[in-house]
């Protein structure tokens, strides 16, 4: 459910509540994703009636400013233009309330959700902390950072040594044999393993007992 706080001027240029409500609606559906919004208008056509979003055309979007494309009647003939916004996005991002240092397993405990305007912000917010106990953070962090994707890397379920079954499949056949681990790695994740007879392969982490063969 998006919550949306809608800041609105001159309306007297905008042709009144009708434009207010579709103009609202339009911009829910772009920024749907989001938990809220807000924006206000700093440009606008004057003089005009019957102003109607064109959705055929695209949103632009740079930082903070939108610019929407809409139709107007002016000497009742319909034109094109765009309705400038300042924008400000909303969402509840995953913040730390600790100092963490880099390298360290991330906790829940570790972090609270806190709704932040990320307009302007630089990179991909951590939105759950649910998703918390999958990383581990490449780089200390300090109270109130906001956890990012790209600060962030995925825990090994298998390290090095471990016991695992890898799997080659050729056609409809599959084979699995016992190997060991040469190399700490997450899920998605490329590592050496070797097998009881002392053969090396290259296999993907599935999980934390289970790799495919791929050469």
């Amino acid at each position: 459910m998006i919550l949306t706080i809608i800041h609105i001027a001159a309306l007297i240029f905008l042709g009144g509540n009708s434009f207010d409500q579709e103009l609202k609606l339009y911009l829910e559906k772009q920024f749907s994703l989001y938990d809220g919004f807000s924006y206000e208008i700093i440009q606008s056509p004057k003089e005009v009636s019957a102003l109607t979003v064109n959705e055929a055309e695209p949103l632009k979007v740079v930082e903070n400013m939108v610019s929407v494309p809409v139709f107007y009647n002016k000497d009742g003939k319909q034109k094109a233009t765009t309705v400038k916004l300042r924008l400000h996005l909303f969402q509840q991002v995953v913040t730390a309330v600790k100092k963490i240092k880099s390298r360290e397993d991330l906790s829940p405990a570790d972090f609270t959700l806190e709704r932040q305007d990320i307009t302007l912000f630089k990179g991909t917010p951590v939105t759950s902390l649910s998703e918390v106990v999958n990383y581990k953070t490449k780089i200390s962090l300090y109270p109130g950072k906001i956890l990012t994707k790209e600060i962030v890397e995925l825990k090994p379920v298998v390290l090095s040594g471990d016991l695992v079954k890898a799997s080659i499949t050729n056609g409809n056949v599959t084979i699995s044999l016992e190997a060991n681990a040469r190399q700490d790695g997450a899920v998605g994740d490329v590592i050496r393993v070797v097998t009881q007879t002392k053969k090396q392969y290259r296999a993907k982490v599935m999980d934390s007992t289970n790799v495919n063969i791929i050469e």
